[in-house]
């Protein structure tokens, strides 16, 4: 097949799937979720969603995906219990339109999942996840976009629970989708691979890890403001690869390249800008 082929299957492809993706989103919502979600810029989004939530109806129908929204903008931020109550408020909320608003309601529990993730209750975190991803299966076609997203969560949610064996076999699946039924190059996608890297590192596995990493890294610098807090994240791992195979040279650009973004777009306080601080100060030990 020849190259322009190629890109005309992919374009074809990748339009098909943002028409799938628009069928659950209202454009007002869709601004606010490209501000926290592509321009990383929390703090604007957050002050949008709210004057949403001050504006529209009292029963209007997307309130629910507004607070949403500002449950997973407070959890990037680490302010928690707002996002749990965020969350919550959601769930209310959308309960009233099942089944109708099933995809809504699903996307909800997941977001609920990762924050208890966060708060360190993988049981009851495990347990949203799973309970998620298998009411989405049940109501929607085996090839619905939304899928991968919640194997990631549940991956994820398997290797904060340091049961490595089911976290790879959910990522696995959530990569095979991608690779599959997905656009090439898919920040979904790049999620996985940045999770794999971090199953594979909790296994020992530092090669494995080391080309997950590097694969999610060039995918978030295609997709992605090259100062988004999930390249931080991405550069923070590859840092603690490179320490430990004592190449110090290399781990100390990575973290440095990790410190520029966070240190611009995180809160003061935040667990990831605290770890890179740290593992500066180790590297810089071995000048």
């Amino acid at each position: 097949m020849s190259s322009s082929s190629d890109n005309i299957r992919i374009n074809d492809e990748y339009e098909k799937y943002i028409r799938i993706r628009l069928q659950h989103t209202n454009p007002a919502i869709l601004f606010g979720h490209a501000l926290a979600n592509i321009c990383s810029d929390y703090a604007q989004s957050m002050i949008y969603f709210h004057r949403l939530l001050r504006t529209l109806p009292i029963d209007d129908v997307e309130r629910p995906n507004i607070y949403y929204n500002l449950g997973r903008i407070y959890q990037f931020i680490e302010k928690f219990e707002k996002s749990l109550d965020c969350f919550r408020c959601a769930r209310l909320l959308i309960c009233r339109l099942l089944p109708e608003r099933m995809f809504d309601y699903c996307r909800i529990l997941g977001g609920m999942g990762s924050v208890y993730l966060y708060l360190g209750d993988s049981e009851r975190a495990l347990k949203l996840l799973r309970q998620a991803l298998a009411l989405h299966k049940k109501s929607f076609p085996e090839n619905h976009t939304e899928i991968p997203f919640h194997l990631n969560r549940l991956g994820y949610g398997y290797f904060k629970a340091k049961q490595y064996d089911h976290a790879l076999l959910i990522l696995n699946s959530a990569e095979n989708f991608f690779q599959t039924k997905m656009p090439v190059d898919h920040q979904g996608y790049a999620e996985t691979l940045h999770s794999m890297g971090l199953v594979y590192h909790g296994i020992g596995d530092n090669k494995k890890a080391l080309i997950c990493f590097q694969e999610a890294l060039r995918q978030r610098h295609t997709l992605l403001g090259k100062d988004h807090p999930y390249l931080a994240s991405t550069y923070y791992q590859l840092s603690l690869i490179h320490n430990d195979r004592a190449e110090y040279e290399i781990a100390l650009d990575y973290v440095q390249k990790s410190l520029n973004i966070q240190l611009i777009k995180l809160p003061h306080s935040h667990s990831e800008l605290k770890l890179s601080k740290e593992l500066l100060r180790r590297l810089q030990q071995h000048q």
